[in-house]
């Protein structure tokens, strides 16, 4: 719908009649219906709910409100009929009428309370009475539920009514409303503060189902109520012979009798020794008989022994052990063997001593059967001839009895002794080969050699070999084996050996010879060779086989000690000042805070020090350092412009009382927040210094710390050692620290 306001509605009917006509039937006049359902029971509406349905507010209106609200009401009038507009809002003040006259009706007169409470005519409100609420007093106050005849009653369910337990219910008695209680289960009472039947208080006061009943332990103990994890639980005490939760089932170990009573089982577990079955039955004059049903081999009340009957033996391993005899019957038989039932799995026979096979009925290995087929022990044993013959059994008297045939070399009736001819030796009886003096023709000894059972085995001579010494020995050639074979040479003694020196006896680079005592070879080794066969390099040389002389030597580290006993700092330096040679020394002074006690020390020290360069052929000068990065560049004195060190030699008392002064100026200072940085000053004086090259160089920190690298240097440990190593400079800490 649009919004039309009142001014502009008022605008457009002075303009034109026809179009103020549009806008009414087409804006206006089709609200009516909505308008209608506005009215209330007392015939008015609201001035709010009665511009919204016409899609305005009340700043619509403009100045003239009440003039522009009856036109609007005119405009509505066959839809408003008798009703008449009240500002709600305002206490029910009339702030336009149609034209018709106003109803001249009480309004407390049409019961507008319902009986329910005081009506007030002027403000056209209600004063409920208690337990009524709304405009009309027609509905219950909270707390109060209407009655089958539609009166409001308080109702009669608290909170509390029906305890923890219980659900509250209002039911109309007598006019009122009264408590009515439904418990939950296991609860009863007015209020439900009570265990229903069946049902037990457990510690927490809640109410549990109980657990002992005719029937909880079977019939077979004695039932008790615990309670257990907010339940009532039973626990059963059974009878003997009983187990299980409710007494149930049988305990271990015992069995049930048909008069219901439980007693041990008779059937152990050892009834029958492991070797049966157990069975019992009640007896009629009552108790119990337990019987053993034996496994196959075994018998007795408790199967404790083997069925010997049936050839069942113990085989005599732990515990008993009964297995059927496999010995066969022809054994059990034999008159020579018997069956061994002490291992009755044990098939052969055992045989009686001299008898052998599997019915034992062959003679055993070194018996022979008789003439009256008994088995005897034949006489002949590997002794009988000591070993030098052959031996023969022969019956003799019911007996056998033996006869030697002996070897070659041996007699005797056991063939002990050695036949004509042969001589005894360890290995036995040999044939005599030293009975001729030409067994070694001329050229050795025949010996015996007991040791290996040989005889007339020939020693020979250097020069021959062989066992007749019929050949020249190694390295001997000739008719007579008197000369040297090619490639030997003669020692001393008729010896001929193999030339050590024809060999590479001195590996190709020594003069070889040979030495006549022992023949070994002797190497003559050239310079830058060494070894007993020129083999290796000389001590200073390198690359065999070529050995040549090692290079030079790195200079030594040149870092040295700290002075041991710095008493006078001169004597630290006199090593290197005054010593009558050719040096550059450069001093290089530490100027921290940390020095200050020892400042005048020093330049006493040093005023010494200066009185001797004068005497010395070398150079010499001074520069200082401190603690901090900035202000680590070193001063010196001494230095031209070239950087060349100031000489000191025939104008050295010329310089003296400068070089003094400038020691005398030096201003101990504290540092900042570095520590000192030696390496980097050390760095500085040694390549902004120009050394003489035919000069030693040295130089020389004093310092009351010792030497140290400072953990911020620029320059590493590493950096300085090679830095002092090419220019040749020696290093010396005299730490002043020491001096007390």
């Amino acid at each position: 719908m649009m919004k039309v306001t009142f001014h502009k509605l008022i605008s457009i009917m002075m303009m034109s009649s026809l179009f103020f006509m549009t806008v009414s039937c087409q804006e206006l006049l089709n609200v009516g219906d909505d308008i209608a359902d506005l009215i209330q029971d007392d015939g008015t509406i609201c001035l709010n709910d009665f511009l919204d349905v016409l899609d305005l507010e009340r700043s619509d209106l403009g100045n003239n409100a009440d003039e522009e609200l009856e036109i609007l009401i005119s405009e509505q009038e066959e839809a408003l009929g008798a009703a008449y507009i009240i500002d709600c809002a305002a206490r029910n003040q009339v702030v336009a009428l149609t034209e018709r006259p106003i109803p001249m009706v009480d309004y407390c007169d049409q019961d507008p309370c319902n009986s329910n409470g005081t009506c007030n005519s002027e403000e056209r409100s209600c004063d409920c009475e208690e337990g009524y609420v709304g405009y009309d007093c027609s509905r219950c106050a909270t707390g109060y539920s209407a009655l089958a005849d539609g009166t409001c009653s308080a109702m009669a369910c608290a909170e509390e009514s029906c305890g923890e337990y219980g659900a509250c219910t209002d039911t109309e008695d007598e006019g009122a409303w009264a408590i009515s209680c439904a418990c939950a289960l296991g609860y009863d009472g007015e209020s439900c503060g009570m265990c229903a039947e069946g049902y037990g208080a457990l510690m927490n006061g809640t109410c549990a189902v109980a657990s002992c009943t005719e029937n909880s332990c079977s019939g077979q103990g004695s039932c008790s109520e615990v309670e257990l994890e907010g339940a009532w639980t039973n626990a059963c005490e059974c009878n003997e012979g009983f187990a299980g939760a409710n007494c149930e089932n049988l305990a271990d170990g015992y069995v049930l009798l048909s008069t219901g009573e439980a007693i041990p089982n008779p059937c152990t577990a050892d009834r029958c020794g492991g070797k049966g079955e157990c069975d019992w039955n009640e007896l009629p004059e009552g108790g119990v008989l337990s019987t053993c049903f034996c496994e196959t081999g075994y018998t007795g009340d408790a199967c404790g022994t083997c069925d010997e009957d049936n050839l069942f033996f113990d085989d005599e391993a732990e515990g008993l052990n009964c297995l059927q005899s496999e010995c066969p019957q022809s054994c059990r038989d034999s008159a020579t063997g018997s069956c061994d039932d002490d291992n009755p799995s044990n098939t052969a026979c055992v045989c009686d001593e001299g008898y052998a096979g599997a019915d034992c009925t062959l003679c055993a290995t070194g018996f022979a059967p008789l003439a009256n087929d008994m088995c005897a022990p034949l006489s002949c044993t590997e002794s009988s001839c000591n070993g030098n013959g052959n031996c023969t059994d022969t019956e003799s008297d019911g007996n056998w009895t033996n006869s030697c045939t002996c070897n070659s070399g041996y007699t005797g009736e056991a063939c002990a002794d050695c036949a004509e001819g042969y001589v005894a030796t360890e290995a036995g009886c040999v044939l005599d080969t030293c009975a001729d003096d030409s067994a070694c023709n001329g050229h050795g000894s025949c010996e015996w050699n007991a040791a290996d059972g040989t005889a007339g085995e020939c020693a020979c001579e250097d020069q021959f070999t062989g066992t007749d010494c019929g050949s020249c020995a190694e390295g001997f050639v000739g008719t007579a084996c008197d000369t040297c074979d090619l490639g030997y040479i003669p020692l001393s003694g008729d010896r001929c050996i193999l030339d050590p020196c024809g060999n590479d006896g001195c590996s190709e680079i020594g003069d070889c010879s040979v030495n006549d005592e022992d023949g070994a070879a002797v190497c003559a080794c050239p310079e830058g060779y060494a070894g007993a066969s020129c083999e290796e390099c000389a001590e200073g040389y390198e690359g065999h086989p070529d050995c040549r002389p090692l290079p030079a030597p790195e200079p030594e580290p040149t870092i040295v000690e700290e002075c041991d006993n710095p008493s006078e700092i001169v004597d630290c330096l006199t090593p290197h000042i005054g010593a009558g040679e050719r040096e550059d020394v450069m001093l290089l002074i530490d100027v921290t805070g940390s020095m200050r006690d020892d400042r005048d020390r020093i330049e006493a020290n040093l005023t010494e020090l200066v009185e001797n360069v004068a005497n010395s052929e070398g150079r010499f000068g001074v520069a200082w350092y401190k603690d901090n990065q900035s202000c680590n560049e070193p001063d010196w004195y001494g230095m031209n412009e070239g950087g060349l060190l100031a000489l000191y030699g025939d104008d050295a008392m010329s310089n003296q009382d400068t070089l003094q002064q400038f020691i005398g100026d030096i201003t101990v200072r504290g540092g900042c927040d570095l520590p000192e940085s030696m390496l980097d000053a050390i760095h500085n004086v040694v390549n902004n210094v120009s050394w003489v090259s035919s000069s030693s160089r040295a130089l020389v920190i004093l310092t009351d710390a010792g030497f140290h690298t400072g953990e911020k240097s620029t320059h590493s440990q590493e950096e300085i050692d090679t830095l002092l190593a090419a220019y040749g400079v020696s290093l010396r800490i005299v730490n002043v620290a020491l001096a007390y």
